[in-house]
């Protein structure tokens, strides 16, 4: 029989392994175990409802069988290739289908890579630097996401906080800040600095809070109006 471990014992390794004692997203004391469903287990047995879903793509839950099923029709036939595929081509086109706005896909590894991958593509076709990014918003782990997510010090708008150490000033400089859901203030920073900024990067529910009516629908027009990318 496998020897059965507390969370306080599990805590004890990972911080002689791992920075912080954690993955760097949650709470370094919870272990979890198991899961199904709608609902994992930690270390302890304690159950939780599941509300994480890993940051997004548990949408099915844990152990589905559709997705059980399909995964162990693949993993005999290969896991990954990093190199064209057939399936990958079938996937691409479904999402194509699917979402109206998605002429093409490039996959990624994850939302911030993505979000990464966005923001240089807007500079490139737009020939600009500066990013306009909501306080409170999350984006992923690069420089420019990692500017006021949770400011450690009071700051007027739009100037940005880095929310990490190691991220030049250069890349602050470039970043403007402006509250989530303030529509006169967003008109404003744009009239000021429009024709300098490449994108706006806006999560359409942040974190918990939902957008104003005609919010979303005003940074579209926003952008259109100063030739930028949203």
């Amino acid at each position: 029989m496998p020897t059965i471990q507390t969370q306080a014992a599990w805590a004890e390794r990972a911080r002689a392994v791992l920075p912080g004692g954690g993955f760097g997203n949650f709470d370094a004391e919870t272990f979890i175990r198991d899961g199904q469903g709608s609902r994992v287990r930690d270390e302890n047995g304690k159950a939780y409802v599941d509300l994480l879903i890993g940051s997004g793509p548990m949408l099915l839950g844990h152990g589905h069988p559709e997705v059980m099923e399909a995964i162990a029709e693949q993993l005999p036939k290969g896991m990954t290739f990093f190199a064209n595929n057939a399936r990958g081509v079938e996937l691409a086109e479904d999402i194509v289908a699917a979402v109206p706005c998605a002429e093409q896909v490039r996959f990624v590894s994850s939302g911030g890579e993505a979000d990464m991958y966005a923001i240089r593509l807007a500079r490139a076709f737009t020939g600009r630097d500066k990013i306009v990014k909501f306080e409170g918003g999350y984006h992923g782990m690069s420089a420019e996401a990692q500017m006021s997510l949770a400011p450690s010090k009071l700051a007027n708008f739009p100037q940005a906080v880095p929310d990490s150490a190691g991220i030049p000033d250069s890349v602050r400089s470039e970043m403007l800040i402006a509250p989530f859901n303030d529509a006169a203030y967003i008109r404003s920073l744009l009239a000021e600095y429009g024709a300098q900024v490449a994108a706006i990067i806006v999560e359409p529910l942040q974190r918990i809070i939902p957008p104003e009516p005609g919010f979303l629908q005003l940074l579209r027009a926003e952008c259109d109006r100063y030739g930028i990318q949203d």
